[in-house]
């Protein structure tokens, strides 16, 4: 009996010693790890960085990271003026608007993604429309694209996509922009999904990060990037 406890004693210790060891060695590495928190919005161009944190690039190049997902254009802004965030998925209008102020990012990459508009059958027949979308915003520059050369066109400015996707399923609004995966959603909910080939020529969404965060986390940056580029090819 009293062998078969020092047997079980001595196990545990193992296991106890064991389990201490393997903590500290995690605490080590994450000490070791550089690390970065970026936000991200709710579109398909999130999608080579969701692939990059599930499948260990970003740990396999030696760096922490952690995502914010955002459904808020101006939730994001907040959250990087405010440093809850080091970078995160942005477009061009945000980032010019936001570096000729006092608070400046800096684009290190540019992401692949869509901006249909979601509207009731209808729609390229009537001559005034009301049309929802985000005020600094590289939507607003496509909205006048889309539609501002043949249409008098009514903008309402709904920051939360979400919302913005409700109010045009429910008549409030004749149409709204939106990123994948909502613009599908919109569709299979009975709306019309409307491309313009062309425009705009090039990608307008970027990740940028925060002046402060490129001078203090450039290896971080680099190896970030690097797990991201992996992630595409997968």
């Amino acid at each position: 009996m009293y062998k078969k406890f020092l047997l079980v004693l001595f196990i545990t210790i193992l296991l106890v010693f064991s389990g201490c060891r393997k903590s500290e060695q995690q605490a080590r590495e994450s000490a070791s790890s550089p690390s970065l928190t970026v936000g991200m919005m709710s579109a398909v161009d999130a999608a080579p960085f969701y692939v990059a944190l599930q499948k260990g690039y970003f740990k396999e190049a030696g760096v922490d990271v952690q995502l914010m997902l955002f459904t808020n254009g101006q939730n994001r802004q907040t959250a990087l003026q405010t440093g809850q965030v080091d970078g995160a998925m942005t477009d061009l209008v945000a980032l010019i608007t936001q570096t000729a102020g006092d608070f400046k990012l800096i684009g290190t990459l540019s992401t692949d993604g869509d901006f249909p508009l979601l509207a009731k059958p209808g729609l390229q027949e009537k001559q005034a429309v009301s049309a929802g979308t985000m005020e600094i915003s590289v939507t607003n520059y496509l909205i006048d694209k889309y539609l501002g050369q043949n249409q008098s066109v009514k903008k309402v400015y709904i920051n939360e996509i979400p919302a913005r996707l409700e109010a045009v399923i429910s008549g409030q609004l004749d149409t709204g922009i939106f990123p994948e995966p909502f613009a599908s959603i919109g569709a299979l909910r009975g709306l019309e999904k409307l491309f313009y080939p062309g425009i705009p020529s090039e990608s307008l969404n970027i990740i940028a990060f925060t002046e402060k965060a490129v001078k203090e986390k450039s290896e971080a940056l680099k190896r970030f990037h690097r797990a991201y580029a992996k992630a595409v090819k997968a």
